[in-house]
């Protein structure tokens, strides 16, 4: 049995052609082909898995490729449907800096919620976050390499401590000896109940006790 199109997206799509032609001025030679991408994507005559449509503009300022992203993206999907990244933000090293550390901290934020998942509360020190971008960015590469950094670096602090015999949770810091990451249980976590049941501490907290007790009778 054949899927038959429904009236209302038959009609936005036969419409989208002639509506671009009356928005867009001087680029009849492009309309066209960028329409029969947008139509075999919109039925679904995509390969899966791949984008709709794929379009690369290029042309000085002011010729229409920015006006007609917004053409077609506004009849198709209706209007604030469309995310824009404006690359020329990344053209100076700064820039580039800090795009580097919004990618680490994003493969951070994911690998510390998975290992929450597994039972390994991990909190993160400060001097993580740039360890993992020196790791993660290769000069020809870019950031690709980061995602595997980031899984890397965590995963063998984690297995590190759980083959020797302990657990993941803790603080996770940079050892800068070695220029691996490792986890760190903070000392106050893992020593104050034995310490509060020594004969000595609880003597004094006695001491103590006695001390304020005598003071509020006075």
């Amino acid at each position: 049995m054949t899927a038959t199109l429904p009236t209302a997206c038959r009609e936005t799509l036969l419409s989208l052609e002639p509506a671009l032609h009356a928005e867009i001025r001087g680029q009849s030679h492009v309309t066209p082909r960028v329409v029969s991408v947008l139509q075999r994507g919109q039925l679904g005559l995509s390969k899966p898995g791949r984008p709709r449509g794929s379009f690369l503009f290029l042309g000085p300022t002011g010729v229409g490729k920015t006006e007609l992203t917004q053409a077609f993206t506004r009849h198709l999907f209706g209007e604030e449907k469309l995310l824009r990244f404006d690359m020329s933000e990344f053209q100076t090293q700064d820039s580039l800096g800090l795009l580097q550390l919004e990618i680490a901290e994003k493969f951070l934020r994911k690998e510390i919620a998975f290992l929450r998942t597994q039972g390994h509360n991990l909190t993160v020190d400060d001097f993580v976050l740039p360890f993992l971008v020196r790791k993660g960015f290769h000069p020809k590469l870019g950031a690709r390499p980061m995602r595997d950094a980031v899984e890397k670096s965590i995963g063998d602090a984690v297995a590190g401590n759980l083959l020797a015999g302990g657990d993941a949770n803790g603080r996770l810091q940079v050892d800068e000896r070695t220029d691996v990451l490792l986890i760190v249980r903070n000392v106050c976590e893992a020593c104050v109940d034995e310490i509060c049941n020594t004969p000595n501490w609880k003597r004094a907290v006695g001491t103590a006790q006695a001390e304020a007790a005598r003071e509020t009778d006075r």
